[in-house]
């Protein structure tokens, strides 16, 4: 049975090497971009571009459309990044909705058979020195 990997935040630092290291196995990617994004230009040429907006349900569902007898596997590596620590209702839409918006689609297509969920440790709270997280 074919198999399409399904990387969100394909134009993004992990996202690029996700695609290439795929790639380089042989596989088929499809990367969720966002429209107009100027980072593109560092997705593989061999991937296959979506573009779309996290926070659209509708996007995220067609994003998962694929010819019947083909499975996915979802690597969501989307996300906002930053140092701020004021609350951002963009970061928490993108984060958080775009997210959940994700995985109710995933939910939605039975040929999705796995969902890795990527993040970093700036999502993490920071202890006091010593202790661990």
């Amino acid at each position: 049975m074919k198999t399409i990997y399904l990387v969100t935040g394909a134009a993004g630092f992990m996202g690029t090497n996700v695609c290439a290291q795929l790639l380089e196995r042989g596989d088929a990617v499809r990367a969720f971009v966002l429209k107009g994004d100027p980072a593109v230009k560092f997705v593989p040429k061999a991937v296959e571009i979506f573009e779309g907006d996290l926070c659209s349900a509708e996007d995220c569902e067609k994003f998962f459309a694929v010819e019947p007898g083909t499975q996915t596997v979802c690597i969501h590596c989307a996300s906002m990044v930053t140092i701020n620590p004021n609350y951002s209702e963009k970061l928490i839409a993108v984060n958080v909705g775009g997210t959940e918006n994700m995985l109710n689609a995933a939910k939605n297509h039975p040929e999705c058979k796995k969902f890795v969920y990527v993040s970093s440790t700036g999502a993490i709270p920071e202890l006091p020195k010593g202790e661990s997280i």
